[in-house]
């Protein structure tokens, strides 16, 4: 014959229920707000790790930029310098053919 001290011990949620008195949201809603802020400053900080990423890419091809026009100009200014040695060689060699073709000439002049 055991006296019956407490008869709850069942598994219901009963006792968490809200109390319409109480001050401030209730547990779940803070919860909920707790995880609402966390969530937007996350959000707030992707975006910031994002627009510097960007702008550090943005640098990056700026100055991959400037490389690109310093090379089509160097690559520019050594077209031209290889154009004007052909065309320098050119008049070499053609000189040179008129020269050993007359001195080809005399040659057989005198020879003759």
């Amino acid at each position: 014959d055991e006296p019956e001290e407490e008869e709850d011990d069942d598994d219901d949620d009963d006792d968490e229920v809200e109390d319409p008195k109480a001050k401030g949201p209730a547990p779940d809603k803070k919860a909920a707000a707790a995880a609402k802020r966390a969530q937007a400053k996350l959000i707030q900080e992707t975006n910031r790790e994002c627009l510097n990423a960007k702008k550090e890419l943005t640098a990056h091809i700026a100055v991959e930029k400037e490389c690109i026009a310093r090379t089509k100009d160097e690559v520019a200014r050594f077209v031209e310098a290889r154009d004007a040695a052909l065309s320098q060689l050119d008049t070499l060699i053609t000189a040179f053919r008129g020269k050993s073709q007359s001195a080809l000439q005399s040659l057989a002049t005198e020879m003759s």
